[in-house]
């Protein structure tokens, strides 16, 4: 088949999956992904561009096209933390007193798509749950109104002359109504949702987790991990049910490393890790398969096994350094995410005008990936090194690319006023910065044997200050960096 378009006329997507119209053209299934579907797997763990809200948009859109499926999303953008602190059951200590209302959330929300559901065989529950909705959140159920109206009645909610009333007070009459303590309420709820028929799906959407998100801040800490103990016990409460309830978090790795919890390495069977390979294979966790996805998608053709970059790339080009293909050229320059390698090729579309993309075309685009990555890194180590930009600098200031010496680094941050400050504020020192820095990607290693290690490619390594220090290759160009 002959080429019909050329390398800039590729549809690389959105830099977010959220709200990409297209994705379900070039989604990369991936081995685990039907467990995710089937809620056998409910803890999605991976760096920041990874995949997560891509697994979530892409149930999102085929849940939109099944009469089936239903879904609800709760992010913690714009989400009130504060009220959610003041919403804690005080006889409780640590994460669980955040359970109970986080119970809550999510089966309101879960509530909020039965009331959508109007293709129900049970009339009568369906009924007694429309009624509780009306009654309490005026048709309209959202994470912040389910907490506002909490707040405002005192931890209670109204129930009216319908079944639920019944269920709760052990009465028949025709004139019920009251209001219950929440956490009573909840448990009529599951017993009722319980015996709902159908078979349908219900998924829960728990994303963006890491906004508001600090290292250090033990409240938060509380929140997620109460967050993780709510997801677990609606798991269990209709797992053996016919009704389909899948809860399902995306979560930040170096978060979740760092919540240390002793239940976390219960959740291990329903977890995955996105991890992605960088070779020139088109395997099933290969950005390279991402990539040609997304090629074939611009065809319109289906996905296959078929590598099509070399039709629209001159992988081997005279002109790159030491004559490394052009695909290997690119992605070391990455954190193998799918995210950087799709920006880096859209930023590359800018610069092509021939139909494949050459080398000098992506050296032209280094610095513009350069700065974006910059800003990628920042945002996701800003929680960890509050000096981030500070720490940069000093790192621009120093020049090279290669460092033999770590202690100069070190030096070179006590010099920083802002640097040294907060180093002395956080008791962090020269080596655990290095570390953090380490393990967000920043800086990786050269050992004796001349191989390099960034974290991650190996996230089991560990900073060892007897390396060289090698500053990310992507980087090179923000940084000002010389080898």
């Amino acid at each position: 088949m002959q080429n019909i378009l050329g390398f800039k006329d590729i549809n690389w997507g959105k830099d977010e999956a959220k709200g990409d119209p297209d994705l379900l053209r070039y989604f990369v299934s991936f081995p685990g992904m039907d467990d995710i579907e089937q809620g056998k797997i409910r803890y999605i763990i991976g760096r920041k561009g990874t995949g997560k809200t891509a697994v979530f948009e892409y149930l999102r859109q085929k849940s939109s096209g099944d009469p089936l499926s239903f879904y609800r999303s709760i992010s913690l953008r714009d989400f009130p933390l504060g009220l959610m602190r003041q919403l804690e059951d005080k006889r409780l200590a640590d994460k669980s007193k955040y359970v109970p209302v986080w119970r809550y959330l999510l089966l309101m929300e879960l509530c909020a798509m039965i009331g959508e559901n109007n293709s129900l065989l049970d009339a009568d529950i369906k009924r007694d749950i429309d009624q509780f909705i009306k009654d309490n959140f005026s048709d309209k159920i959202c994470s912040v109104n389910s907490l506002t109206v909490l707040k405002e009645r005192g931890l209670k909610l109204s129930i009216a002359s319908n079944g639920l009333g019944i269920e709760l007070l052990g009465k028949k009459s025709e004139t019920i109504s009251g209001d219950i303590h929440y956490q009573k309420i909840c448990e009529v709820l599951e017993t009722k949702i319980k015996q709902l028929r159908g078979g349908f799906r219900y998924y829960i959407f728990l994303d963006e987790l890491d906004e508001g998100y600090r290292a250090g801040d033990s409240s938060i800490r509380l929140i997620l991990l109460a967050l993780l103990r709510a997801v677990e016990d609606m798991a269990i409460t209709f797992s053996g049910t016919d009704i389909k309830v899948f809860p399902m978090i995306g979560l930040r790795s170096d978060i979740w490393n760092g919540l240390n919890d002793n239940d976390l390495n219960k959740y291990n069977d329903y977890l995955i890790r996105l991890r992605w390979e960088s070779s020139e294979e088109n395997g099933q966790m290969s950005l390279r398969r991402v990539v040609n996805c997304r090629i074939a998608a611009s065809l319109g053709i289906p996905e296959s096994d078929k590598d099509w970059w070399p039709q629209f790339a001159q992988d081997s080009d005279v002109n790159i350094p030491d004559r490394k293909p052009l695909w290997k050229h690119l992605i070391i320059k990455t954190h193998d995410r799918p995210r950087d390698i799709l920006k880096f090729l859209k930023i590359c579309a800018k610069k092509t005008t021939p139909q494949r993309l050459l080398y000098k075309d992506a050296e032209k685009s280094e610095r513009d990936f350069s700065d974006w990555l910059y800003d990628e890194l920042k945002n996701e180590a800003g929680a960890h090194v509050p000096v981030w930009q500070e720490v940069l600098d000093c790192i621009s200031r120093f020049g090279r690319i290669y460092i033999d010496n770590s202690a100069e680094l070190v030096a070179e941050f006590q010099r920083d006023g802002k640097v040294s400050d907060w180093m002395n504020q956080s008791k962090t020192s020269g080596e655990a910065l290095l570390e953090i820095l380490f393990n967000f990607g920043v800086i990786g290693m050269r050992n004796k044997n001349d191989f390099y290690v960034f974290r991650f490619k190996n996230e089991d390594a560990r900073y060892d200050a007897r390396n060289t220090v090698v500053v990310q290759f992507g980087l090179i160009k923000k940084l000002s960096l010389r080898g």
